[in-house]
């Protein structure tokens, strides 16, 4: 039970990091499409997003990569003994399922915060319609400067993204 509350307590500390920068990146993203940013406004306005951003993925680059070693450590024994020890019993494999349904639930968040750049990039060149009234150039400027920017979590330089979740 202590294990299982460690756990639960980690990943909403986590979370909650990533959701509140989340919701900064959803403001962000609708005041923009809704036009009420110049380009040299929007370029200030992501630019404090993006140093968050940056403070995040170096706190989590310093701690994930122990975390993460030692939720599959402990999932790797804890498979050890439910599969070959006398010991075995089903409280094994139920914290070995609860540790693999917490890396897919603490992950899930940074995968959205790390996904959100992408998705702003095609938003942005998708639209030509509406409020959102940029022309080419400098959306062709903001797509580029979105790509050279943008900051991602990683761990052992992987990038947390859709297909390590998948992997996972």
């Amino acid at each position: 039970l202590q294990s299982v509350l460690h756990l639960l307590f980690n990943g909403l500390a986590a979370d909650f990091v990533a959701l509140r920068l989340h919701k900064k990146q959803t403001d962000f993203q609708e005041s923009l499409l809704a036009g009420q940013y110049t380009y040299d406004q929007a370029v200030r306005a992501f630019n404090a997003i993006n140093d968050e951003r940056r403070q995040l993925a170096a706190l989590l680059g310093k701690t994930t990569t122990t975390l993460f070693f030692g939720v599959l450590l402990a999932e790797a024994v804890l498979l050890y003994d439910f599969l070959l020890k006398p010991w075995t019993s089903w409280e094994l494999m139920a914290l070995y399922v609860v540790y693999g349904l917490w890396l897919v639930g603490v992950f899930g968040q940074w995968i959205k915060m790390n996904e959100w750049s992408d998705g702003l990039a095609e938003k942005v060149a998708e639209s030509v319609d509406g409020d959102f009234l940029w022309s080419p150039t400098e959306r062709t400027n903001f797509m580029a400067f979105l790509t050279a920017t943008t900051c991602k979590v990683k761990i052992l330089n992987f990038e947390i993204n859709s297909g390590l979740y998948i992997g996972i």
